[in-house]
């Protein structure tokens, strides 16, 4: 009974050290409205305007945190906004001419 112990405290004990602080991901939402401009030649020019804010309402724009965020999202973003002309995106030709944040 006695060694159980022991080795249900040392067990116990290991656990103990090797727990790691976790944080969860920021709570946020992002409206995210579009101007899309089609020209005569089939060209369209797509606005992404994004505006970050906590569920309560708060604005988040201009937080650094949020805006990294954001950026690393980039790519999955502009992949939404061609799918939004085609459900085959390697039928399009398309370019960023700036990016976010």
């Amino acid at each position: 009974m006695v060694k159980r112990s022991i080795v249900l405290i040392l067990i116990l004990l290991m656990l103990i050290l090797f727990v790691r602080e976790v944080s969860s991901q920021e709570r946020y939402w992002i409206a995210l409205n579009f101007e899309v401009e089609i020209r005569s030649n089939g060209l369209a020019i797509v606005k992404a305007k994004f505006h970050p804010f906590t569920s309560e309402g708060k604005s988040l724009y201009g937080d650094p945190r949020i805006g990294r965020e954001i950026v690393v999202r980039e790519g999955s973003t502009v992949e939404e906004i061609l799918l939004m002309f085609t459900s085959d995106l390697t039928r399009l030709k398309y370019r960023v001419l700036s990016h976010t944040y």
